[in-house]
């Protein structure tokens, strides 16, 4: 039984779980390290006033940052699921900018998440495992 092959088949059938996962904690405002999210180098925390009548305007939250603006960003996360585990990044044009301004951290579940997420792939990983030992 090659259980390598489970597990990443595992990851890649949970993967859309890892994706939301990771929309909601950006949306929380969370990086992976279980910190804010924070604009690398800034002298404060959080939005500037400019940003914030912007956010306002549009009913996005201002206590955080979210790094969701249009929602394009957010719509093209994705999670690359391998045996060696996910990596998460965002199709989208703006990634390496968000990224070269907050840090690669903005990627990658902290716990809660990464919890919940363990929580669905374990049970996928077990079925896979299963249904391999009932064919022989």
């Amino acid at each position: 039984m090659d259980l390598p092959f489970l597990l990443e088949n595992s990851l890649i059938e949970t993967a859309p779980v890892y994706v939301e996962l990771q929309r909601e904690q950006m949306f929380s405002g969370i990086q992976s390290d279980g910190k804010e999210i924070q604009r690398i180098g800034a002298k404060y925390k959080g939005y500037a006033t400019s940003t914030i009548k912007i956010k306002e305007k549009k009913g996005q939250p201002t206590d955080r940052i979210t790094l969701k603006d249009t929602g394009s960003f957010y719509a093209d996360t994705f999670a690359d699921a391998r045996a060696e585990g996910i990596i998460s990044d965002s199709a989208d044009e703006k990634s390496a900018k968000l990224q070269e301004d907050y840090g690669s951290k903005i990627f990658g579940l902290a716990d809660p998440s990464k919890q919940a997420y363990i929580n669905k792939v374990r049970p996928e990983f077990i079925r896979q495992t299963t249904d391999q030992l009932n064919k022989k």
